[in-house]
């Protein structure tokens, strides 16, 4: 009897020491692989995990789940503590888009982009509320990363291949119905001016400044 008790104390003692030796190496393998990414990786990854959500919704034809991978975003984007405003651009962005479309009257598509900014917008609060509640400093703030970004790939070059490619678009639509994607890609071509634009007057405010 007694060693059918030995027998069993080990057997726990394994199965706790394999457990927790598990669960070490998983610690490990998480912060060299994924705690510690560079937070702009992720912050990408998650715009890859929302378009990809988009283009399979769309695919499936139900707009309802797309609810899912927004929150989830949410969530990566709070637990990584990735300033909210990166989920408040795009909110901006495709209000802005809704409008373009309202003067072009591309009502369907017009319902469309309304329903994927109200997910955006949960998005936003999911990670506002997160934010308000931990008040922990942030690790990637909108402002320094957004200017980078700005600076190196928001260019006049840029602008050059996206004017071309609506101008393409444009011409083709005489021939085949390319009405939408010609509306979008002249949005962008307006986006792109705005955001050179913005850029070149932040840049000339700082050297008046100095």
């Amino acid at each position: 009897m007694k060693k059918i008790k030995e027998f069993f104390r080990f057997g726990k003692f394994i199965k706790l020491n394999t457990h927790t030796s598990i669960f070490s190496n998983y610690n490990k393998v998480y912060k060299k692989y994924i705690y510690n990414l560079p937070k702009v990786n992720i912050l990408i990854g998650v715009y890859i995990l929302l378009i990809i959500n988009i283009i399979i919704i769309q695919i499936m034809d139900n707009i309802e789940l797309g609810i899912i991978g927004f929150i989830i975003g949410a969530i990566i984007i709070s637990y990584f503590r990735i300033d909210s405003r990166f989920l408040v651009l795009p909110v901006i962005i495709l209000l802005g888009f809704n409008l373009f479309l309202t003067l072009k009257k591309e009502d369907k598509l017009i319902e469309i982009i309304t329903i994927y900014t109200f997910y955006f917008l949960i998005g936003c609060a999911i990670v506002i509320a997160r934010e308000i509640k931990e008040n922990k400093s942030l690790e990637l703030y909108f402002e320094k990363s957004f200017e980078k970004f700005i600076n190196k790939y928001i260019t006049l070059n840029l602008l050059k291949i996206i004017c071309f490619i609506t101008l393409v678009i444009t011409l083709l639509n005489i021939f085949i119905d390319l009405e939408t994607l010609k509306n979008s890609a002249l949005y962008l071509v307006i986006i792109t001016l705005i955001i050179i634009g913005w850029s070149k007057l932040s840049m000339r405010n700082l050297i008046v400044q100095k």
